[in-house]
């Protein structure tokens, strides 16, 4: 089992990987978060009247990776993957407006590889993609509260399924079928 940490200004991470079940079962994850908003916090205290306007900044900035692979047996493989990452941020100017934003991807995927069949291998999977942004703003003027929001998405699901043989020393052919629904929100 391994592991790995790191550490900047503008990112804490870490690693580890290794097994769960000798031969079976194994897993790797990884994670970064962004320590930028708390820097920024603590700056404002000890220098507050050097950092312009800006008010209770709040930052959100990460990424989470985990795989976990089963082994069956010589031939049947099974994984599971997730990725999820965030990127958000939002701050106050003055006392008259607020600006935000945010973007975002969560992945899903499921995999089953069949190999050493004869003549062919196989390998079939299901995947779900999410991802979001959001861009906002809040302003005050002429005495009255002016917002805009403006949410875009897409939702997509994907089944595959594809069959390989080698056909030499340097040559494949494959033979497969995908298909792909999706729901797109273009920004509302």
């Amino acid at each position: 089992f391994r592991y790995k940490v790191s550490a900047s200004n503008f990112l804490l991470g870490g690693v580890a990987d290794g097994p769960i079940v000798k031969n079976r079962l194994s897993m790797i994850g990884s994670f970064r978060i962004s320590p930028i908003a708390w820097e920024y916090r603590a700056a404002q205290m000890v220098f507050p009247n050097y950092l312009d306007s800006l008010n209770r900044v709040r930052a959100a900035v990460y990424d989470l990776y985990c795989k976990v692979k089963y082994i069956k047996d010589a031939r049947n493989k099974l994984s599971l993957s997730i990725f999820n990452t965030l990127d958000s941020y939002r701050y106050d100017y003055k006392k008259t407006s607020d600006e935000r934003m945010r973007w975002g991807n969560l992945l899903v995927n499921f995999q089953w590889d069949a190999i050493g069949g004869k003549p062919w291998d196989v390998r079939r999977n299901i995947s779900y993609n999410r991802f979001s942004s959001h861009q906002g703003s809040s302003k005050i003027m002429n005495g009255s509260n002016n917002n805009l929001d403006i949410v875009s998405s897409i939702d997509e699901v994907t089944l595959q399924g594809l069959a390989y043989r080698n056909t030499g020393k340097h040559g494949r052919f494959q033979v497969g079928l995908k298909s792909r629904t999706a729901v797109f929100n273009p920004g509302s």
